[in-house]
C-alpha cells in the first residue's frame, strides 16, 4: 500500500471514530487510533479544509483548554459535518494576565509556608522568649 493509500485509510478511521464515538481533539484521536499526535492533527486539518468536490467533512465544534505544565492552550474539538467553526477563544489581555500573576504571588506570600520567612519585604513575627512555661524545662 502506498503512502497515499495509508493516509486515506487513516482518514477513513478518523471519520469513523468521530461518527461512532463523539467529537474529539486530535490528541484523543491519536490515542484512540494509536497514531502520532502530529499525524492526527494534520489529518484533522485536512478534514476541516473545504475541498471543491467533497466540501468540508468536519468542523471545529468547540475549543477545550489543554494544560501542559502551568500553561493552558486552546485545542479544537472536531466533529463531522459542514457547519461553521466555533470561534477560537481570545487570549487574556496583558492587564488581565498581569493581575492573575499578582494575585498568585499575593496568595503565595500569605500562605503559612516556611520559605516565606526568608523573603525580603515580608514581616513575620518571630516569638523569642524563655520556655519556662513548658513542662520539664529547667531554669
Amino acid at each position: 500500500m502506498g503512502m497515499n493509500g495509508k493516509k486515506n485509510g487513516t482518514l477513513a478511521l478518523i471519520i469513523r471514530a468521530l461518527d461512532e464515538i463523539a467529537p474529539m481533539t486530535a490528541r484523543e484521536i491519536s490515542e484512540h487510533l494509536e497514531i502520532s499526535k502530529d499525524q492526527a492533527s494534520a489529518l484533522c486539518g485536512q478534514l476541516v479544509k473545504r475541498l471543491p468536490t467533497l466540501g468540508r467533512r468536519a468542523h471545529i465544534k468547540r475549543w477545550d483548554m489543554e494544560a501542559i505544565g502551568e500553561r493552558k492552550f486552546p485545542r479544537p474539538v472536531y466533529a463531522l459535518g459542514d457547519l461553521p467553526d466555533a470561534p477560537r477563544p481570545r487570549r487574556k489581555s496583558g492587564a488581565a494576565r498581569t493581575q492573575a500573576w499578582r494575585d498568585k504571588k499575593r496568595k503565595l506570600h500569605k500562605m503559612n509556608f516556611v520559605f516565606n520567612l526568608g523573603l525580603r519585604g515580608t514581616r513575620q513575627k518571630v516569638i523569642v522568649g524563655n520556655n519556662n512555661h513548658l513542662p520539664g524545662a529547667s531554669t
